[in-house]
């Protein structure tokens, strides 16, 4: 969901956007949230808590409105948060981020999670196991390797970790092989 706030401050040098939005598109894992309520406790301004966590300021003021009971405005989500924050220092903003996950069918990653994955990917524990230990789906764990640049493609994870036999991935994956095969195939 694309957010045309007002008042964002977006680079104009291509480099200088990569490098302070670097995480644009990543998922959200605990450290992320994390860290965005330190920044806000820290009285980090938008732009400052956008900066060190390589992210828009759109995509911050998208999570805080998550980490707040419904009905929050997402233009003001952020300084919301920041006075939730400061009144109750132990604001529990994960169970509307749970909430939300659960409502929208995505995996809030936890330190523990990631540290699984993390350890699993070093190790090149197979993607039936890693599905089982971490309790998520196959895509799921694609897409986190992918988004935390962990793997540069699905080919890297299929050589390193493989897929779950007879699972959906790893149909896909021999379907594509295929089609690419047939295309050389027929030139």
């Amino acid at each position: 969901m694309a957010d045309a706030d007002a008042g964002d401050e977006e680079p104009t040098d291509e480099s200088a956007h990569d490098a302070i939005y670097s995480m644009h598109g990543a998922p959200w894992a605990e450290d992320d949230y994390l860290e965005l309520v330190q920044c806000l406790r820290d009285g980090l301004s938008e732009a400052e808590t956008a900066q060190r966590l390589r992210r828009s300021i759109s995509a911050l003021r998208a999570r805080a409105q998550m980490m707040l009971p419904a009905g929050h405005r997402r233009a003001t989500a952020l300084e919301e948060l920041r006075t939730q924050l400061g009144a109750d220092a132990d604001y529990d903003w994960r169970t509307p981020v749970m909430a939300v996950a659960q409502a929208d069918g995505w995996h809030l990653w936890t330190q523990a999670d990631e540290q699984l994955l993390a350890t699993g990917w070093v190790a090149g524990t197979p993607m039936a196991e890693l599905v089982t230990r971490i309790g998520v789906s196959e895509p799921a764990i694609v897409r986190h390797l992918l988004g935390r640049r962990l793997a540069m493609n699905v080919d890297e994870i299929v050589s390193r970790i493989g897929l779950v036999p007879g699972g959906d991935l790893a149909l896909r994956h021999a379907l594509a092989a295929g089609e690419a095969e047939a295309r050389v195939w027929c030139r």
